[in-house]
């Protein structure tokens, strides 16, 4: 059985849907028709981390659900 905390595979698969993750958050926040120096990028960042994070978290959980990783 493989461990998570070793599984290269895993980690590279989290990775790509946490930055998906975050792109599709920062780009939902982008408002069409604002200004591009009126977007508050402090909250897009800080909001789109957040999004990341709880994607990481919701894949670890889910890795050790599953019966062949713990």
């Amino acid at each position: 059985m493989k461990y998570i905390w070793e599984d290269a595979e895993f980690w590279k698969d989290t990775a790509n849907r946490a930055i998906c993750t975050f792109c599709e958050a920062a780009f939902g926040m982008i408002t069409i028709g604002q200004a591009f120096t009126e977007i508050n990028w402090l909250h897009i960042v800080s909001v789109s981390g957040v999004a990341a994070i709880a994607t990481v978290i919701k894949c670890i959980w889910v890795a050790t659900k599953r019966n062949d990783v713990e």
